[in-house]
């Protein structure tokens, strides 16, 4: 870490910090911090040349507590200023629509995320989609006992793109958007595309697709006017939710935008599940069954038997067809027993009916 040390007589002869001495009333050094922490001697020499001697306490907490990144390095661009540990805002320009980091803890048992993915300590982080203009970046530090933390801040600006060189004379007519949201299964289940057309007119040489005001895509195009032009782009994982998208055709003479298109996602969240049971002599053996007739699929299946969760399965998910599993149940003891199965996906939750079962 850096130490500074001002004398409070500006005419001092000079200023020493461990041992290195610097003419004048100021001096500056880099101290090499233990595990502990460290002990730095200053000693002022007045303009009389009498001596006056400081120690500089610097503890350290144990590392076990400690939030510090050693490093920080992204895969685009320069950070701004550069990085050091006790630095937690950097600034950073990329010229594509992805960047990744690669932070380094001091402390390697450190818990580190990156836009709240967890990233070992010394790997890359995924890719961090970037639109044009700011985004803010999170690196997030855990201690190694968890009773502390410190984030790293990025500020990552994508510059907008120059217009296209082209040699269009007139900027590109209006495209229309559409989607496909619901059209195959009936289902509006996050995963559609959002297409673009224009029918006829000046051509654009690129596509921008915004989400809700945010960009999501770009496509370069072959401009051929007044042919029709065409761009697809392909959606998924969308929650339940609103989604409107709004759209740029840009060429050399300018940039015109799209109609827009709006897309309300409801079925995302796996469809319903049914439970039943073959316990038809009363006993304490029985099979659970669960089936989801038709819907959006899941990835993973739970079963609760009075709240406590008895049963965990993976599912392969083939959106709309039927899903089915079966949990074998044998000793359960007399009374009523309640249970509750889940159906997961990536999108959301979805519990299916009480089914009760008394056993004798």
């Amino acid at each position: 870490m850096g130490v500074t040390a001002v004398a409070r007589s500006p005419f001092a002869r000079s200023v020493s910090i461990s041992g290195e001495r610097t003419a004048g009333a100021q001096a500056t050094r880099k101290i090499t911090l233990g595990a502990m922490g460290a002990e730095v001697p200053i000693v002022v020499t007045a303009e009389d040349g009498t001596e006056a001697t400081h120690t500089l306490q610097i503890r350290r907490r144990p590392l076990a507590q400690d939030t510090t990144l050693s490093g920080l390095v992204p895969d685009a661009g320069t950070l701004d200023p550069a990085f050091d540990p006790d630095v937690l805002g950097y600034a950073l320009t990329v010229p594509g629509d992805r960047v990744a980091f690669t932070p380094t803890a001091l402390n390697p048992k450190a818990a580190i995320t990156v836009q709240g993915q967890a990233v070992a300590s010394g790997a890359a982080s995924p890719p961090i989609q970037v639109p044009v203009g700011d985004t803010a970046v999170a690196v997030k530090v855990v201690s190694e006992d968890g009773t502390a933390d410190a984030t790293y801040t990025i500020k990552v600006t994508r510059p907008e793109p120059e217009l296209p060189q082209d040699g269009a004379t007139a900027p590109p007519a209006r495209a229309a958007l559409s989607t496909t949201s619901g059209r195959q299964y009936g289902l509006h289940d996050g995963t559609y595309d959002v297409t673009m057309n224009l029918w006829y007119g000046v051509n654009a040489s690129v596509f921008v697709l915004y989400e809700n005001g945010k960009e999501i895509a770009r496509r370069d195009l072959t401009p051929k006017t007044p042919s029709a032009q065409k761009a697809t782009v392909a959606v998924t994982g969308r929650k339940n939710g609103t989604y409107v998208y709004t759209g740029e055709l840009l060429n050399q003479a300018g940039r015109t935008a799209t109609t827009s298109a709006k897309v309300v996602v409801t079925d995302a969240n796996p469809g319903r599940p049914g439970l039943s049971s073959d316990n038809w002599d009363g006993d304490g053996d029985y099979t659970i069954r669960m089936n989801m007739w038709w819907g959006a699929n899941a990835t993973s299946y739970r079963l609760y038997e009075d709240g406590v969760l008895v049963d965990t399965q993976p599912l392969d998910p083939a959106t709309p067809a039927a899903q089915s599993a079966a949990t074998v149940l044998t000793g359960r003891p007399a009374g009523r027993h309640t249970y509750v199965a889940e159906l997961a996906n990536a999108a959301g939750v979805t519990r299916s009916d009480p089914l009760t079962v008394v056993a004798e």
